[in-house]
């Protein structure tokens, strides 16, 4: 657990390090996503403790968990990460009050490009939703876009922060102690009726 809680961690420091749109991917193109940030597929296959992806669709999306010890780890190693990428996450994670997933989307799907695919249209607040194990849903409260220093970037490859409340409207916490597992679910996106990101409980 430890090694792939390192593997993990090790890829949102790739992501956060680079963002946004100054990483390179394996390939040469630029794609500040989760995935080509990894150095190899050894680090592909571990860091599925906290990094999941589906690309069902048109799109590839990948998603990263912030958990409580991925963000104090996170803030340890500040030496490592873009400070204004670490701020940001600190001021959306509000203490531990809100939940974190870094959101990766790319039209590079495979070896396949869909050139006409515009990302930038798609509201993912609006789309996504956290499921707990007893089927409660719960909406997003907001998405903060990683900023790009290409243009067009947007429309081909996005890189965000989905932010959800740690609390729901009784002020219960979302991830119950006793959940055996959460997901996180993101609808009509590129093609794909619904994308389910699934992570079993507790992970640390």
């Amino acid at each position: 657990m430890k090694k792939l809680f390192l593997v993990g961690f090790l890829a949102l420091v790739s992501v956060l390090a680079f963002w946004p749109g100054q990483a390179r991917g394996q390939m040469g193109k630029a794609c500040p996503t989760n995935m080509e940030l990894f150095p190899n597929d050894a680090y592909k296959e571990a860091g599925q403790v906290y990094f999941q992806t589906d690309e069902s669709g048109k799109a590839r999306v990948e998603v990263t968990y912030v958990s409580p010890r991925f963000f104090e780890t996170l803030k340890a190693m500040k030496d490592e990460i873009d400070p204004a990428r670490l701020a940001m996450l600190e001021k959306y994670w509000d203490g531990g009050k809100n939940i974190l997933f870094v959101v990766g989307l790319t039209t590079h799907v495979g070896s396949q490009v869909c050139p006409t695919l515009n990302l930038s249209k798609y509201r993912m607040k609006k789309i996504s939703f956290l499921r707990d194990a007893w089927g409660k849903e719960y909406k997003a409260v907001g998405w903060k876009e990683g900023l790009s220093d290409m243009p067009s970037m947007p429309n081909h490859h996005r890189v965000g922060i989905l932010i959800f409340s740690g609390d729901d409207a009784r002020g219960n916490p979302v991830i119950s102690n006793k959940a055996k597992f959460m997901e996180l679910v993101i609808k009509g996106l590129a093609g794909a009726k619904k994308r389910t990101f699934k992570w079993n409980l507790p992970l640390e």
